[in-house]
């Protein structure tokens, strides 16, 4: 797979949100959960084999961090905009889903969250690839709602630089 320039311009970050300062820096991840700051963690990446669909997911895992952090994506061959493509995860397109998950990384087999996120994310993903690999790069926030708490997540900003899942 010939490597694409995924990380966010300046213009292309969420306007008017403190996401346009918290992520940009091509060469570290940043996680901010609950107030605690993960300043540079530890990045993964995999391909999720399901029948349905192409998907994959990168997460984070720092010692600053009480729990690992995970961004999941799912797309719907044939709706919606094939990657390569940079979707605005307030406003996903349809056959796009996209989940934050606490508690597990793609390493942990069988692994039950912690806590889960299907909706109410802002910020971007950029995917780019095809069923052999896959390049993506997230800036997101996402935080509970009044009268609905998390168990885990109650506030969380995540940026994840260009990362590949083969």
């Amino acid at each position: 797979m010939e490597a694409q320039d995924l990380r966010f311009p300046a213009d292309l970050r969420p306007p008017g949100s403190d996401l346009a300062a918290f992520c940009g820096n091509p060469n570290a991840a940043r996680a901010e959960l609950n107030g605690m700051l993960a300043a540079s963690p530890a990045v993964s990446a995999a391909i999720l084999p399901l029948n349905c669909c192409e998907a994959a997911e990168a997460g984070v895992i720092s010692m600053q961090l009480p729990t690992p952090l995970l961004v999941m994506w799912r797309h719907q061959v044939g709706q919606g905009p094939a990657p390569p493509v940079m979707l605005d995860l307030a406003n996903l397109p349809a056959g796009w889903s996209v989940s934050v998950l606490s508690g597990c990384t793609s390493l942990q087999g069988g692994c039950k969250p912690t806590d889960r996120f299907d909706s109410g994310l802002t910020g971007t993903l950029a995917v780019a690839g095809n069923f052999g690999g896959y390049q993506m790069s997230t800036c997101l926030s996402v935080a509970e709602a009044g009268g609905t708490p998390h168990p885990v997540i109650h506030s969380l900003r995540l940026w994840i630089p260009t990362t590949s899942a083969h």
